[in-house]
């Protein structure tokens, strides 16, 4: 049940993140003058990895969800993980603490979304976000069996 939830809510928000922001980048490229100056090749590998950002998030979502079981618990949850913890770990002024905010979702979704190569490529980009995903996912399934069973 948890993996065809997964699987059909990933693949909608993930169609859907790379139809709209294919549509948003046409529609918003005649305003922008220099900034919004692209190649069909970037602006495609960028609703890639916009959809592929998304996906995760969902995916995340959905674990912490079954996690909580609370709608407001994963919505406040998420967002803190993506934006509030972030910022307070780079706010520590921390060495380490500052890198561990690069492993995060939100940097790696910005790597994928924006193409940027800093703090890493796509490819660890991808690698932290499955990560995240596959642990929210794995801690749901467990107390889904344990707690729900």
């Amino acid at each position: 049940m948890l993996l065809g939830k997964t699987v059909v809510v990933t693949g909608v928000i993930a169609v859907g993140g790379l139809l709209l922001s294919l549509a948003g980048t046409a529609s918003a490229a005649p305003f922008m003058g220099e900034t919004g100056e692209f190649t069909g090749a970037e602006a495609a590998a960028s609703a890639l990895g916009t959809a592929g950002y998304l996906a995760a998030l969902a995916a995340l979502t959905t674990g912490v969800g079954t996690m909580l079981r609370s709608a407001a618990g994963t919505i406040t949850g998420v967002i803190m993980l993506l934006l509030a913890v972030p910022d307070v770990l780079r706010l520590t002024g921390v060495d380490w603490l500052e890198t561990a905010a690069d492993f995060l979702p939100f940097a790696a979704g910005t790597v994928l979304m924006t193409q940027d190569t800093d703090p890493y490529g796509a490819g660890p980009a991808v690698a932290v976000l499955l990560a995240w995903s596959l642990a929210a996912l794995a801690a749901g399934y467990t107390l889904l069996r344990v707690r729900d069973a």
